[in-house]
């Protein structure tokens, strides 16, 4: 993960919301007139934007962009109603997820107070990065979205290419959603592997307990688990990285769901979409809804096709294993 945004910045995500004919009151749609999109950046433009804008040139799709900083204080109801009723863009870009949710409850503020002379149609795409909670900004009939992170069952497929695992232990930050824990575990069960699950153990002052973890760790290896699986940290990216240190000093194979623990922690392997290839399918789900008039609740919750599957070499050398010919062909391999 490379790029503006901060490799530890897991949340981060950008949101697509296609307004088409929603703020072009009584015009026809077939002029002939580049599609206006508006970005709103939380953050400082990273590979997604790059990745769609060069999308958008790829896909010939005729467009003007304009782009607006975001700050934490802004009247978001007050803004998007200048942005909608003053700029009519056919697209609304978004790149933070917590935005997403914000944007969405001013979504209904602005079309509420909307004269009712006004044909409005509410389309929306969205672009998220990997969470455990839900993504409730996407629910409905005019949401539809490209996600960052791949299905679990996908990533356990690529370790057992690297090491067959029947027991896998999913180590979670505290307050992760039980929910996704529950998921995680049906799709391991069909691969028929075990996937058990345990807390990151912390003192009283909210720092990780060394003692306990050590214990722990020794705990796991009796129970004959071998491997680990390290879902996105959020807010514990120290704590998480200094596990997984240790355990690959233990000789745990670990799966990490971000790849800089793969390329600055020595985790054997990291299996998601990369950011640019997530803003080039998005500039591909703008032209399906744009120029195409698909409806975004058809198009659904999607995702790039092929992962970015990144490897530790010399972690893979370490614990003794070696690397089939099928992966050597489609994963990056990291050296450091």
């Amino acid at each position: 993960m490379t790029g503006a945004v901060g490799r530890k910045d897991f949340l981060q995500g950008l949101c697509l919301f296609s307004l088409s004919g929603l703020f072009f009151p009584r015009m026809g749609l077939g002029q002939s007139r580049p599609h206006r999109i508006f970005m709103l950046l939380a953050r400082a433009e990273s590979p997604f934007e790059k990745g769609f804008r060069d999308g958008l040139i790829a896909y010939a799709l005729p467009t003007s962009l304009e782009s607006r900083q975001i700050v934490p204080e802004e009247d978001l109801p007050t803004l998007l109603k200048e942005i909608l009723y003053h700029h009519s863009p056919a697209l609304l870009y978004v790149n933070d997820q917590a935005l997403l949710k914000r944007l969405s409850d001013s979504f209904s503020q602005a079309l509420t107070t909307a004269p009712e002379s006004q044909p409005w149609f509410f389309p929306c795409l969205s672009i998220v990065p990997f969470s455990p909670q839900p993504v409730t900004a996407l629910q409905g009939p005019h949401f539809c979205g490209v996600q960052q992170n791949v299905p679990f069952a996908q990533q356990l497929f690529y370790l057992r290419m690297i090491k067959p695992t029947t027991k896998l232990m999913m180590v979670t930050i505290p307050n992760h959603p039980y929910g996704a824990i529950l998921a995680f575990q049906r799709q391991a069960l069909r691969q028929g592997t075990l996937l058990l699950w345990e807390t990151l153990p912390l003192d009283s002052a909210g720092d990780i307990d060394m003692p306990a973890l050590a214990s722990l760790l020794e705990h796991w290896q009796a129970l004959g688990i071998e491997s680990l699986f390290l879902p996105s940290p959020g807010y514990r990216a120290e704590e998480i990285a200094f596990l997984a240190e240790l355990a690959t000093e233990k000789g745990f194979a670990l799966l990490a769901e971000t790849p800089w623990l793969v390329q600055d922690h020595r985790a054997m392997l990291s299996v998601r979409h990369s950011r640019y290839a997530v803003g080039r399918y998005a500039a591909y789900q703008a032209q399906r809804i744009l120029s195409y008039q698909q409806s975004p609740a058809r198009l659904g919750l999607t995702a790039p096709r092929k992962p970015h599957i990144l490897v530790n070499v010399r972690t893979v050398k370490r614990l003794g294993l070696q690397l089939p010919v099928a992966l050597l062909q489609q994963a990056e391999l990291w050296e450091g």
